[in-house]
């Protein structure tokens, strides 16, 4: 799936994801412990607005549609 980082979802944990692809406002995505550093707009704020590609499984997060077990995070230009 690709998409825009929003903002942050669940504190550090998590993200959402801009989906043009779904009627959703967002996508929430649950950030494994080896991205968060890179992808959570809470612990790295240059991560809004950038355009990424997510490797994982569509589920629910916190109550809201989105990705879980997320095995790949990548920038997209």
């Amino acid at each position: 799936m690709i998409g825009v980082i929003t903002g942050a979802h669940n504190e550090e944990f998590g993200l959402r994801l801009a989906d043009a692809e779904t009627n959703a406002p967002f996508l929430a995505i649950k950030l494994p412990r080896s991205f968060r550093a890179s992808f959570s707009p809470k612990l790295n704020p240059n991560a809004l607005g950038l355009k990424v590609t997510i490797g994982g499984r569509r589920g629910m997060y916190t109550g809201v549609d989105g990705i879980v077990a997320v095995h790949e995070i990548q920038p997209v230009e």
